[in-house]
């Protein structure tokens, strides 16, 4: 239990969750629960239900089918959305800045995962990334076995022509701070500014950019989470 939330693996029909087995929670919001698998004894049904019970009151049971270990589902934490602050997306921009839940239905927006700086502070358009430093993905349902696509992409939104780059990682992992959870160290590289990889450097001045970063494995891919970068004079060679 995490706070006043629980969740139950149950067999179908769900009668009671006496009758399931108590999931292990990992993190907990109004919009994400992350879990740990319970054993699941011989002769369990590989159909059943999710059940959640908040303080005291149970949801109508979530159907699934099967529990396959041995397929990866890489996700990075999901935190919200937030106002796209690239000046060469602003045309029908959302213009309110700062997290949220709630997401326009005709505006863009940019959408913010968990991706922090080496002091844990959240990237976000109130505090924006810059090249050349590091920074870590949290994310979850990697194997830890087999290879993690990891790319950059200076479109921040889907639907346009762009161009990706390898992360180079300087680690992907399981996190020695939080069990259950896998993370992603990089630089966010200087040279994605400089035109190096065949297209025109970035402009000079002060600005707000936008990448997204692409996550994969297998066939699985993550949803593109968008990191907000500001470029002063100075920061890269420009054009």
């Amino acid at each position: 239990m995490l706070g006043d939330t629980e969740l139950f693996m149950c067999q179908v029909p769900f009668t009671t969750v006496d009758k399931c087995n108590a999931a292990g929670l990992l993190y907990v919001s109004p919009t994400q629960i992350n879990f740990q698998v319970p054993p699941i004894p011989l002769g369990y049904s590989t159909m059943g239900n999710l059940v959640v019970r908040v303080a005291g009151a149970l949801n109508l049971p979530n159907q699934f089918y099967g529990v396959y270990a041995d397929v990866p589902h890489p996700a990075i934490f999901f935190m919200g959305y937030d106002c796209l602050t690239d000046p060469r997306f602003q045309m029908n921009a959302d213009p309110v800045c700062g997290l949220t839940m709630q997401q326009s239905s005709t505006l863009r927006q940019a959408s913010r995962g968990a991706v922090t700086d080496v002091r844990g502070t959240l990237l976000t358009s109130a505090y924006p990334a810059k090249l050349g430093d590091y920074y870590t993905i949290w994310l979850t349902g990697v194997d830890v076995h087999s290879s993690v696509k990891f790319l950059i992409t200076d479109v921040p939104l889907y639907g346009g022509p762009g161009w990706y780059i390898d992360g180079n990682p300087t680690f992907a992992g399981m996190s020695k701070q939080f069990p259950g959870l896998y993370q992603i160290n990089f630089q966010l590289p200087i040279s994605i500014a400089t035109g190096s990889w065949g297209y025109p450097a970035w402009p000079c001045g002060t600005y707000h950019w936008e990448l997204s970063i692409d996550i994969g494995q297998g066939y699985s891919e993550a949803p593109l989470m968008q990191i907000p970068v500001l470029v002063k004079p100075g920061d890269v060679p420009c054009n």
